[in-house]
């Protein structure tokens, strides 16, 4: 799935303007807790992170064998 430019760019303005819960990280425990927060408490969530991708060091991606 690939995410929508104004979502990458970091442009919060395709935000909503008030969010219940502020995740700052989206490694193991932000993902697990935004997504957890979303489905059981039905609580909106903003979850930002430096980085380009979601899992924090978990994150992996598959290359070509040569």
């Amino acid at each position: 799935m690939t995410l929508p430019e104004d979502i990458l760019s970091g442009d919060l303005l395709s935000c909503p303007e008030e969010f219940d819960l502020l995740i700052v990280g989206a490694g193991l425990s932000g993902a697990v807790l935004a997504e957890r927060c979303s489905k059981i408490l039905g609580m909106t969530c903003l979850v930002i992170d430096k980085r380009g991708h979601l899992g924090g060091n978990c994150y992996d991606y598959v290359t070509t064998q040569g």
